[in-house]
């Protein structure tokens, strides 16, 4: 789940379980928020060393007609946790 609290909440953050804070990093929030299963729009894929930011429904639509350079096997879409590190990293 994805929260917005207010500073005065901080002290009840102990009590959400899977609270990921996003501090003031936007992107990091909207990648985490776009997370579904039912579609692949403004998800983030990688391969672990290239990130692509999918802006159609399906991934495979993406990459097949618009000759993106990318490894088939390794490409995935991106966890959470990949997109904290990588996000983390552009602070």
């Amino acid at each position: 789940m994805v929260y917005s609290l207010d500073d005065d909440d901080t002290d009840d953050l102990e009590k959400i379980d899977g609270l990921i804070d996003c501090g003031m990093n936007e992107e990091l929030f909207l990648a985490i928020a776009a997370l579904r299963d039912d579609t692949d729009k403004y998800q983030w894929f990688t391969d672990g060393d290239k990130w692509i930011l999918c802006p159609e429904i399906k991934f495979s639509t993406y990459w097949a007609y618009n000759d993106v350079d990318i490894n088939t096997d390794t490409i995935h879409k991106a966890t959470v946790n990949e997109l904290i590190e990588h996000f983390k990293e552009k602070e």
